[in-house]
């Protein structure tokens, strides 16, 4: 969080459903990541299909919320845990 400002960055799992041919249907999780400044979402961004496990989606929410992790980088660090 920055100093002297209200700016946040909320990250929230996404729960979706995918089809392969050869799964059929499954289930998939993306992150959400909201930059809220003043309680006004100024800044949103959906990764889709992170992964099909909900507890490492769980994980990197928890972690990324923690950290604050900058929405600009979102995209970057995931790509780099979940090698993407």
């Amino acid at each position: 969080m920055e100093v002297g400002n209200s700016k946040t960055v909320r990250y929230e799992i996404v729960e979706e459903t995918g089809f392969s041919h050869g799964l059929g249907e499954y289930y998939t999780y993306g992150i959400k990541a909201e930059e809220i400044s003043e309680d006004v979402v100024v800044e949103s961004y959906v990764l889709n299909d992170v992964t099909t496990d909900e507890d490492e989606a769980r994980e990197l929410v928890q972690l990324f919320t923690e950290e604050q992790l900058e929405i600009i980088h979102f995209k970057d660090v995931v790509e780099e845990r979940i090698g993407m």
